[in-house]
């Protein structure tokens, strides 16, 4: 089996989250000996963490004779998706002591999501303050991150200075801004911001009337 058909197959496993054949897949890549390939492994790690296998993902990732941040962002992406964010804030000291490498994008996306699941504000802007002086600083996704996060902190003002810097602003940017304030009580403001959205879709709407609904629930 090619080297560019496995690749395929593991991602379109961790696409739909079928870990079956991503087992067995990987069972294949051992026995023709290039489970050593950085990037097959890469391509694991994502495929049992987008599955929830977080056992396997740690497995893979203790075994990784050198590791690049494609190698941290699967796992440190799993922790965050199956509710143990701190993980991801334990695990990362490791990226830049042990490996020597500094976050990229993805990975600075990932510890956000981490601090705004825990709800832990300071510790969030750190990583906030770090992000604005690295090489990353314009990320876009980044910035939508940090707008989720501070909109979950009670904190959308914040949140909207970070909306304002981006410079390309999408679905996600928008979606991430207008819920929020609506669910912390400003339903004006979310109604104000959601007009000034050039593009309106599906989403974009249920976003809004959701964040509406949650707000007078609560109110």
């Amino acid at each position: 089996m090619c080297y560019s058909h496995l690749v395929y197959q593991l991602q379109a496993c961790a696409r739909h989250q079928f870990p079956p054949i991503g087992q067995k897949l990987h069972c294949n890549i051992i026995k023709t000996g290039i489970d050593q390939c950085r990037s097959l492994s890469n391509n694991l790690i994502n495929m049992y963490g987008k599955c929830g296998l977080i056992q396997d993902v740690l497995n893979l990732f203790n075994q990784l004779p050198h590791r690049d941040p494609l190698s941290w962002t699967p796992i440190l992406t799993a922790n965050n998706q199956t509710n143990i964010p701190h993980l991801t804030l334990s695990m990362f000291p490791a990226m830049s002591k042990q490996d020597s490498l500094q976050p990229d994008h993805y990975v600075f996306a990932c510890l956000v999501k981490a601090y705004a699941i825990l709800g832990a504000i300071k510790q969030g802007e750190q990583v906030h303050a770090t992000f604005i002086v690295s090489p990353v600083s314009d990320d876009d996704v980044v910035k939508s991150s940090l707008i989720d996060m501070y909109a979950k902190c009670c904190s959308p003002d914040i949140g909207h200075v970070v909306f304002d810097s981006i410079s390309s602003k999408n679905s996600i940017s928008w979606t991430a801004m207008i819920p929020r304030y609506a669910q912390s009580g400003r339903k004006l403001d979310a109604i104000q911001l959601f007009q000034k959205m050039p593009v309106k879709n599906l989403l974009s709407w249920t976003t809004l009337i959701s964040g509406l609904v949650q707000s007078w629930e609560l109110g």
